[in-house]
C-alpha cells in the first residue's frame, strides 16, 4: 500500500486510514466495507481499484484491498485509440478502392485509363494487405517477439503517398490536393 501511494511504511503504521492514505476516497471504500471493488483515482494521473469487506477477526475489523490499474487503463486507452486509429487508416484504401471499382464497372472507353484505374485498384488493395501485416507486426512488437525500429523519413514524401492514395475520391468530388516540400523530416516507428 505505501508503494502504491507513494509514502513510507513506517508513516503508515498505527494510524487512522485518513491519515494514512491521505485520501478520503479510499476511507469511504473502506467505511462502506461492501466487499465490492471500485475504482478511484489517486490524484491526476493514477487508478487504484480498490474494495474493502469486514472480516471480524480481531484486532481486525475490516480489510481494504487496493491494486494500481494505472497501467492497465492506460493499456486500455492506447488499445482504444489504436482502434480508432487503424479503423481511420482502413477507410482511406477501401473508400479509394470502392471510388476506382465504381468508376471501372461504370466503364472507362480509354485503355490507357482503364489501365490505370486497375493499377491504382491493385495498389490500394495492397495497401490493405500491408495494413494488416502491420497489425500483425505491432502484435509482435508487443509481445516482444520482435525488436522495435525508429527511422527518419521526409514528411513530404509520406504526403505525397497519402495524396496519390486518396487521388480517386479527391476526384469524384472535384477537388485538388497539393504537398507543400517545404516540411521537415520526422521520426516514425518502422511497424
Amino acid at each position: 500500500m505505501a508503494r502504491i501511494l507513494r509514502r513510507t511504511a513506517s508513516g503508515m503504521e498505527g494510524v487512522s486510514l485518513i491519515r494514512a492514505t491521505r485520501d478520503a476516497a479510499l476511507a469511504q471504500v473502506l467505511r462502506e466495507a461492501a466487499g465490492e471493488s471500485r475504482d478511484v483515482p489517486l490524484g491526476e494521473d493514477r487508478l487504484v481499484r480498490a474494495a474493502a469487506a469486514i472480516v471480524e477477526v480481531p484486532p481486525v475489523h475490516a480489510m481494504l484491498t487496493v491494486q494500481d490499474i494505472t497501467a492497465l487503463r492506460n493499456a486500455e486507452r492506447a488499445r482504444s485509440e489504436l482502434v480508432a486509429n487503424v479503423s481511420h487508416e482502413l477507410r482511406t484504401p477501401i473508400t479509394a478502392a470502392r471510388a476506382l471499382a465504381e468508376t471501372l464497372e461504370a466503364g472507362v472507353d480509354e485503355p490507357d485509363r482503364r489501365e490505370q484505374f486497375h493499377a491504382r485498384l491493385t495498389r490500394e488493395l495492397e495497401r490493405l494487405g500491408e495494413i494488416v501485416e502491420r497489425l500483425l507486426r505491432l502484435s509482435r512488437l508487443e509481445s516482444r517477439a520482435e525488436d522495435f525500429d525508429v527511422q527518419v523519413v521526409a514528411a513530404a514524401d509520406l504526403a505525397r503517398a497519402a495524396v496519390t492514395r486518396t487521388a480517386p475520391v479527391a476526384e469524384r468530388a472535384g477537388l485538388r490536393v497539393e504537398v507543400h516540400e517545404d516540411v521537415p523530416e520526422i521520426g516514425r516507428a518502422h511497424v
